[in-house]
């Protein structure tokens, strides 16, 4: 894929469009895995930060580890992200996370190395993005994909589940007692023909779901629209979920961005961290021009 080709280069002027068009869409802080080709591990993440750096962006970075072309791809993956992470640990606008590209693809070293660098730096894991991971866990060990992650101790407060789509209750209720997140990317489902996780049954368990984009398009706006006309298809219900993305998935998203860096995000308050506003109004009528004090109007 595309992925094979990137170097260094390539990946900073990506992810300098990609930050330009998050900013413009009204984000103002990312969570973004990256990978590059084989042999440009190394370096990957801070050619990403000098791009989203250049447009202002807050983000959080990580590299998608995974042992797709030998286990020492994957080894090479977790170290670019915690030699990254490590180096960014105060910073105030990137962060860096351990990445983790699924569980079907990855052997044991690779998900306890990055399970135990994820309670250190916090882990932004993809999984069950199909059914891949659920029929490799299950078939090499008897547990679901979340039951895995529990058990090699890879779920925190700082973790963040990227698609999820096989989650059953019993992993929703392990998910909620660790404090971990879990993005839904309502319209990479659709794109993909794959399936939605139970939205409103892991929200009311305790879960912290986020709206993610799975990098189609930097509009979380249109992230939302998606999820609640899912939902309300799936469950053939025109009025499911009336609040659901407003009172839950919208504001998660801050509080899992403060966390992860340490500062209070989301809000316009005295002692929030600042962020950046892009504002492109356009009134849909010509307004009237403003009169100058002092100046006689014309007749």
């Amino acid at each position: 894929g595309a992925e094979e080709r990137l170097d260094a280069d390539a990946m900073e002027a990506l992810a300098t469009a990609a930050a330009a068009a998050s900013l413009r869409a009204g984000g103002t802080c990312v969570f973004d895995q990256n990978r590059a080709a084989p042999g440009h591990e190394e370096g990957a993440l801070a050619a990403v930060a000098r791009g989203v750096r250049r447009c202002g962006l807050r983000a959080a970075l990580s590299y998608g580890a995974s042992d797709v072309g030998g286990a020492d791809r994957g080894a090479a993956g977790l170290k670019e992200s915690a030699a990254f992470a490590e180096g960014q640990r105060d910073d105030r606008v990137v962060r860096g996370l351990i990445g983790l590209d699924g569980l079907a693809e990855c052997g044991a070293a690779t998900l306890d190395a990055a399970a135990d660098l994820g309670m250190r730096f916090g882990l932004h894991a993809t999984v069950a993005e199909d059914d891949q991971d659920l029929v490799s866990t299950f078939s090499s060990s008897s547990k679901r994909p979340m039951q895995l992650l529990h058990e090699i101790g890879a779920l925190s407060g700082l973790t963040l589940i990227a698609h999820g789509s096989t989650i059953d209750r019993t992993e929703a209720d392990i998910l909620a007692a660790a404090g971990a997140y879990q993005a839904i990317t309502a319209r990479a489902a659709m794109w993909w023909g794959s399936s939605l996780p139970p939205v409103e049954m892991l929200a009311s368990r305790g879960v912290e779901v986020v709206l993610g984009t799975d990098g189609l398009g930097p509009d979380v706006a249109g992230e939302a629209l998606a999820a609640t006309m899912l939902i309300r298809y799936l469950s053939h219900d025109p009025a499911a979920a009336p609040v659901l993305v407003g009172r839950d998935l919208w504001p998660n998203a801050a509080r899992l961005a403060s966390r992860v860096f340490g500062a209070r995000l989301g809000v316009l308050e005295p002692g929030a961290a600042a962020a950046i506003a892009v504002m492109d109004w356009r009134p849909p009528q010509p307004l009237p021009q403003v009169r100058q004090p002092g100046r006689q109007r014309e007749c």
